[in-house]
């Protein structure tokens, strides 16, 4: 339950705080390690894990009409997970992991300061080896309302609703996010997710980034390594918590590189049968931080 409440508000808090990265980056990619780091769950046969996680996003051009504002966005994730055993068995857990979300948003300027939105989030969460729309098709909406302090889209903050059934029960729960920018700074809380950056010049940037990013797979497992287990797993669930300093570089103003290192303050991976029930001491985590070393890159728009 608290994974799946987590899952939850995060997912919507990006999504309705995406109206300002879809006015900015139009195309981002980066490509992330994780450094191979022990088992801390004694009980399980696997010894140690490290990862490669790979993102591509990307914004379509909005459409305008008239007071209502239509922004929508594709993001692609590939973890690449490298599991080793205690007696040179395969382990259970899928290596690859694919998650592509569509996020649309539907933005109503109600007047200069106030703003009404709903959000439709959906995602794919699979290995894609035996694919099961059902399973891995995951869906959430949100209304919110924004308030504009100065009337300008760089100051807002706001509150809302979310009604999913993304964890197999129905829950419906509040979000909230704040959103600052000005020449110099970039403040963008969306709990539990922080992007804080400063200007030092007209080609370095600097800040960090505090991300909490969870997930639920749906996964064709062996069935020999499944055979014997009283519980049979259906999904494989991912939990990362990361906080990683960053610097840009701006080749042009439309255009900059990044390059970024940091550590995986949590780090799982675990199974759960079909009501998402957790199959306790049979995963992976971490029993210390993971050193984290990432490089990407952006394109840019000017904000309207």
């Amino acid at each position: 339950m608290k994974n799946s409440i987590f899952t939850i508000i995060i997912t919507v808090l990006i999504s309705t705080n995406l109206k300002a990265q879809s006015f900015d980056d139009i195309f981002n990619f980066s490509h992330n390690r994780f450094l191979e780091v022990g088992n801390k769950n004694s009980g399980s046969n696997i010894k140690s894990n490290k990862m490669t996680l790979s993102k591509i996003y990307l914004v379509g051009p909005p459409i305008d009409l008239g007071k209502l504002k239509i922004i929508y966005n594709v993001e692609y994730k590939w973890y690449q997970n490298d599991f080793t055993s205690w007696n040179n068995q395969q382990p259970i857990f899928a290596k690859n992991l694919h998650d592509i979300r569509l996020i649309t948003i539907f933005n109503y300027k109600i007047s200069k300061k106030w703003s009404f939105n709903y959000v439709n989030f959906s995602t794919i969460k699979s290995d894609f080896n035996s694919f099961n729309f059902s399973n891995a098709y995951k869906g959430i909406n949100a209304l919110t309302i924004g308030f504009y302090p100065t009337g300008e889209n760089n100051f807002r903050f706001g509150v809302g609703i979310t009604r999913s059934k993304e964890m197999g029960d129905l829950m419906i729960l509040p979000v909230a996010f704040f959103y600052y920018k000005t020449d110099s700074w970039l403040i963008d809380l969306m709990y539990p997710r922080l992007n804080v950056f400063y200007k030092l010049s007209k080609k370095i940037e600097t800040g960090f980034i505090v991300n909490y990013d969870i997930g639920a797979f749906d996964v064709e497992f062996e069935e020999g390594a499944i055979s014997d287990m009283e519980v049979k797993p259906e999904y494989q669930t991912t939990t990362n918590l990361t906080f990683t300093p960053q610097l840009n570089y701006y080749i042009t103003t439309h255009f900059n590189i990044y390059a970024r290192a940091g550590i995986n303050l949590i780090s799982k991976h675990g199974l759960t049968d079909g009501n998402f029930h957790e199959i306790e001491k049979i995963g992976y985590e971490s029993k210390s931080m993971v050193p984290t070393f990432g490089i990407g890159l952006t394109y840019k728009i000017p904000h309207d």
